[in-house]
Parts: C-alpha cells; structure tokens; sequence
C-alpha cells in the first residue's frame, strides 16, 4: 500500500477550508482598508432597536424586538430580547470581566443560550480588538481584514468590491466557519439597515435583523434616554433605566395586590386568545389539552401568549413558574394566581 495522506487529515481539509488566502494590501493602501473594515461598526456609546425574525433550531421560527446599548466606550454592552407586546425575554450584560445573565424566561433560559446571544451581540456590534493580522484582498476582490482572536478563531470583515454591502465570517480554531454576518442596505449611524446572521453546526440557526431606531449616547450608561417609538404590531411599554430597560419590572402590579380571576373568567380568557390567536376550534381547547402535543404549539407560541395575557390583563410575570406550563389547565391556573379580576 502507498504511503498518503491520512483519511481523516484528507476529510478535514475537505470539510473546513478555514479563512481564505489574502494578498496583501499595498503599505500606503493599509490604513484606508482598515478604516472602510472598521467602519461596519457604529461609533460608541450608541443605543439600538432591531426587529429581529429568528429560525431558531427544529425549524421554529418566531419575532421579536433587539434592544441593545454599549457603554464604557465600546467595551461593554447590554442586550435585551423582547416579544412584539414588550415583555423582556432575555436580559445579558457583557463586559471584559465576563457575562452577567439579569433575566431569561423558558424556553429561552436552557444553557448556553444567553453566552450565544452575547457572542452574536460582540460579532453584530463590537469591532474586533486590537491590530488585524493581515490586511488585504481575498479572491472576489473583496479588501479584507483578519483579525485572530483570543480563542483561536479567525475574524474576517470583508467589504464588497463595489463598495455595497460586507461579511463578517468567523471561524473556529479548527477551521470551521461558525457565524457570518452579511450587512447590507443604507447606513444609518454607523448601522446597516438590514443584517443576516448564521450561525453553523448542529444547533444551526439564522437572525434576520432590520434596524427600527438608534441614537447616541455620548454620557454611556449612565445617562437616561427616551424609549424608542413603538413598531407596528407591537409596543415597548417597559421604563427606561440607563441605556437600556428596567428588567423585571413592567410598572404593573401583580394579582397578589388585590383580587385575582377566578377560574371561570380565567379559562374563557385563555380559550378567546387560543381560538382567535391560533385559529384552534373552540371544542378543542379544552382543560386537559396539550399545548404542544395536541395544540401543535411550539415554545415562541406559548411565550408569545403569556406576553400578550400580560400586556393585556396587567400581570406579573413569574418566571419559574413558566417553566411547569404544559396544559391548557396549566395556564388557566396560571391567571388564577397571577391575573387581576376585571371590574
């Protein structure tokens, strides 16, 4: 037998073709490419709203509101995920000294996806740290700048040869390519009007990202701002609290104040909202029904329905107990604890 190349040094190559070459950029040519690379990234301190459509891993998909704000010059942010009815999903805050996770209801509470979102936050709004290791130009023409980060992985922005459009791409110390982000449309503040991120590997996914409204904020996090206008279909009713939103507290008292709804009020309520939001035959919500089983509701759904009960009945949200919510039953038993009686 002749001596070759291993099969498993032959499959990684074929599978992984890591970062593609460059050739260099002229010496007087370096610090304009590095400026048109660095400039996919707005200035800081800044603060950002983006609706958001996710394909989210199993094919669900769902909207949500982007809130983000960077402080600290840029070196620290904070980022909430919301529903259309402003009800705040998920709440990280990044800074050098690691990440701090303020709120994360289920589904989205299972582990590692906070760190995912921050990872995603760095990649869409922070330009990379330091000097690049190269700078040049990559097969399509594209100027390119690669920077290799701290764990290995190998960061290229790539600004196309007409001017209109970039890529951020990203790959693993390995040579797979994990993430890109594609920006395109007018710039707006240092914003590209429209961003698609994805994301690679077994739990895949894609963000589609449409900038709704961003502003400086020259004091960082320390100065309060303005909430954003309300997009269509939904509304950000959540106070203000530096640059981004008070978590935890929707201003709403909740049923443990007065009286709450009894179970009779409380299951017509549910069924009105499945039957008129989901389209589902009224003789088939029943107490016992499944909701993802025999509903067919997925995770998004069922948060998309306690965020607008929320919204609607002006309840509190206790987060542990959404996790245990599985049954019609479940939910009804839900406002009984937690929704005021309507007058």
């Amino acid at each position: 037998m002749k001596a070759g190349v291993p099969i498993a040094a032959v499959l990684a190559l074929l599978g992984c073709g890591g970062p593609p070459r460059l050739v260099p950029a002229a010496p007087q040519a370096r610090d304009e490419t590095l400026g048109r690379c660095l400039g996919v990234f707005p200035a800081p301190d800044f603060r950002a709203v983006h609706s958001i459509s996710a394909t989210l891993p199993g094919g669900v998909t769902g909207v949500f509101l982007g809130v983000s704000a960077t402080s600290d010059g840029g070196r620290s942010f904070r980022g909430n995920l919301l529903s259309l009815e402003g009800m705040v999903l998920v709440d990280v805050e990044w800074s050098p000294a690691g990440l701090v996770v303020h709120r994360a209801l289920p589904p989205l509470d299972r582990e590692g996806f906070a760190a995912g979102m921050a990872a995603d936050m760095r990649l869409l709004l922070l330009a990379p740290a330091g000097p690049p290791r190269e700078i040049g130009e990559d097969g399509d023409g594209r100027a390119v700048c690669r920077w290799v980060r701290e764990d290995g992985a190998t960061q290229d922005i790539a600004i196309a040869a007409d001017g209109e459009g970039w890529a951020t791409t990203v790959w693993d110390a390995g040579g797979r390519k994990s993430r890109q982000v594609r920006g395109s449309g007018p710039m707006r503040d240092g914003f590209a009007s429209r961003m698609e991120l994805t994301a690679s590997g077994e739990s895949a996914y894609s963000l589609v990202l449409e900038l709704v409204d961003v502003e400086a904020v020259g004091a960082g996090a320390g100065e309060m701002i303005s909430a954003p206008p309300a997009p269509a279909g939904g509304c950000l009713d959540t106070p203000p609290r530096g640059p981004l939103y008070a978590i935890g507290a929707s201003g709403r008292e909740g049923g443990a104040h007065g009286e709450t709804m009894d179970r009779e009020t409380a299951f017509e309520t549910v069924r009105r909202y499945l039957t008129k939001q989901f389209e589902l035959p009224p003789e088939k919500v029943t107490a016992e029904a499944h909701l993802f089983e025999e509903l067919a509701l997925d995770s998004i759904d069922a948060l998309d329905m306690i965020s607008l009960m929320e919204t609607e009945l002006g309840m509190a949200v206790v987060e542990e107990e959404l996790k245990t919510i599985r049954t019609v039953e479940d939910v009804v038993q839900y406002l009984v604890r937690h929704a005021p009686q309507k007058k």
